[in-house]
C-alpha cells in the first residue's frame, strides 16, 4: 500500500500513500494504519544502519504548514545528540 524513498540514502525516508490526495486527514483509516506501519518499519531498519538518538516524525498539511508537496507524505527523520542547536529548530525541521 505505501512506499519509502530514499531509504539508505543521505536523505531520510519518507512515507507515501499510492493514492494520490494532499491531505493526511483525509486519508482512510487502513491507509494511516498501513502508513504508521511502514513508519515502524523504517525506524527499524535506521536504528539498525544509523543508530540515532532520536527521531522527528513529521506531516506538514497545508501551505501554511509547511507543505510543499501537495500529496501526503510522512518524514521520519534521523536526529543525533548535537545536530540540532535547539528543540525549536527540531520542530521547524
Amino acid at each position: 500500500m505505501q512506499s519509502w524513498t530514499s531509504f539508505g540514502q543521505s536523505r531520510p525516508p519518507l512515507i507515501i500513500p499510492r493514492r494520490h490526495i494532499s491531505d493526511f486527514f483525509l486519508t482512510t483509516g487502513e491507509e494511516k494504519a498501513a502508513m504508521l506501519s511502514l513508519l515502524d518499519k523504517a525506524k527499524l531498519f535506521l536504528d539498525g544502519k544509523y543508530t540515532p538518538d532520536g527521531y522527528n516524525v513529521g506531516i506538514n498539511v497545508g501551505e501554511v504548514a509547511g507543505q510543499t508537496v501537495m500529496h501526503v507524505h510522512m518524514h521520519l527523520i534521523p536526529r543525533y545528540q548535537g545536530d540540532l542547536e535547539t528543540r525549536a529548530a527540531a520542530c521547524a525541521a
